[in-house]
């Protein structure tokens, strides 16, 4: 796979749509994705907080940035009891 150069403080836009799909699956196949562990399906996650539960569902909401494990844009919440993306807050 081909990685990106991107600029930090990038935000996910449709015109990274693609690239984000390829990547998040070249990470799940790879041998250290963990199977059951707070994890963003690509890049860097930092700062996993605000645990909660609401709405009968458990979310964590953590700083993630998608492109590479750098600080950048930070957004994103998960379904604990699923573990599944519920997308950027």
């Amino acid at each position: 796979m081909k990685f990106l150069d991107v600029e930090k403080y990038t935000p996910i836009q449709k015109s990274y749509e693609a690239y984000l799909k390829e990547l998040m699956e070249y990470c799940k196949d790879t041998p250290r994705h963990p199977s059951y562990h707070i994890h963003p399906p690509c890049g860097l996650v930092n700062d996993p907080n605000g645990l909660a539960y609401f709405g009968g569902k458990y979310h964590v909401f953590y700083q993630w940035f998608p492109f590479g494990p750098e600080h950048g844009m930070k957004h994103c919440t998960c379904d604990l009891g699923r573990s599944r993306e519920m997308g950027m807050v």
